[in-house]
């Protein structure tokens, strides 16, 4: 029997399990007892965004936190060095790359980790103007410029240009001599990093912004006769409708003249010749001139829809007499008023509701 036993006991398999696989990725954060540094991970910021390096993620006992910069290709101010912080922050000022070790110490140990710190490429939205002569402030907006002085590159065409002023969101740079029509580029030097946008103009523009009265708030519509002689309609600071008239192609705000002042604002205006104008807005007023503007009469008889209440919004004359106002009723169904009259009497001529 006690043989038997014996046999039995030497008969059970001995079981050998292999070691624990150690993880060589890093994907797997390292067991709390081991002194592993984590500077955590790789940033991509805009500039002027703050930037947190964080060591927390670091395992060990009784750790002392060390980073320092051990790269850099811009001229940020970032800090060179923290000692005895796990975490800091600071703000990227400057287009830049950046790399900071964290060293982390336990006893007479250490382990060490890197992290990439670095802010986006430079991007354009706009220029403005798009179009002018040499020597034309041209504005640049966007974002990720250097503000500093000395660290931007602007090209029109591929030819340098005088920057004036600089900033992170925007640049001013004048338009260089020479062969200037094409893309404007802007490079960042600190980084190195470019970024191409619009095309620029070299010439006249055909456009220029004249200044109006004092006394016009808004325009939403405008007609000229001839070179010289127009109207615009509108609106004023209280919101009441203004008609305003230029007879020297509007130069000068001094140009324009306020011929009208109604209750309610003005969409659009339309003259069949030097006489004969009339002006049409919000709440189906419409307003008649039969001498040049001198004097507006108004004109409130849309005979056939007399439950018509809505806006009009625009105008035109064929003749003297005979006339379109178009617009929309509460329901914002689409009408059109047709008059054979010069305007004493309007019809409903279609409607999309």
């Amino acid at each position: 029997m006690r043989t038997l036993r014996r046999l039995w006991l030497l008969a059970i398999p001995i079981m050998v399990f292999p070691p624990a696989c150690s993880d060589e990725t890093g994907t797997n954060p390292p067991p709390s007892g081991r002194l592993a540094a984590k500077a955590g991970a790789d940033q991509i910021v805009d500039v002027g965004v703050s930037v947190l390096l964080d060591g927390s993620g670091s395992t060990g006992s009784s750790l002392s936190y060390d980073w320092l910069r051990v790269y850099q290709k811009g001229q940020s101010s970032a800090p060179a060095k923290q000692t005895g912080v796990m975490k800091f922050s600071f703000s990227l000022d400057e287009p830049d790359s950046l790399e900071y070790e964290l060293t982390v110490t336990s006893g007479t140990s250490s382990a060490k980790d890197t992290v990439m710190v670095r802010s986006n490429p430079p991007t354009i939205s706009a220029i403005s103007p798009m179009i002018g002569p040499t020597g034309t402030p041209v504005t640049i907006t966007g974002n990720n410029f250097s503000p500093t002085a000395g660290q931007n590159e602007v090209l029109f065409n591929g030819v340098a240009a005088t920057i004036a002023s600089h900033a992170v969101t925007e640049l001013v740079a004048d338009c260089p001599q020479g062969d200037a029509t094409g893309e404007v580029s802007v490079r960042v030097l600190g980084t190195g990093d470019r970024v191409t946008g619009p095309l620029f103009t070299v010439g006249s523009s055909p456009w220029q912004i004249q200044q109006l009265p004092a006394a016009v708030h808004w325009l939403e519509g405008v007609f000229f006769l001839d070179a010289n002689n127009g109207w615009a309609v509108g609106s004023n600071a209280g919101g009441q409708g203004v008609i305003i008239h230029t007879n020297d192609g509007g130069v000068t705000p001094q140009s324009w003249a306020v011929d009208l002042t109604t209750t309610r604002d003005l969409t659009a205006i339309h003259f069949s010749d030097a006489n004969y104008g009339t002006a049409v807005g919000r709440g189906n007023y419409i307003w008649r001139t039969v001498n040049g503007g001198i004097s507006w009469t108004e004109q409130t008889s849309l005979s056939d829809n007399q439950a018509f209440s809505g806006d009009l919004q625009d105008v035109f004359f064929a003749t003297v007499n005979n006339g379109w106002a178009v617009g929309s009723d509460l329901a914002l169904f689409g009408v059109i008023f047709y008059t054979s009259d010069g305007g004493q009497n309007w019809n409903l001529q279609a409607g999309s509701g």
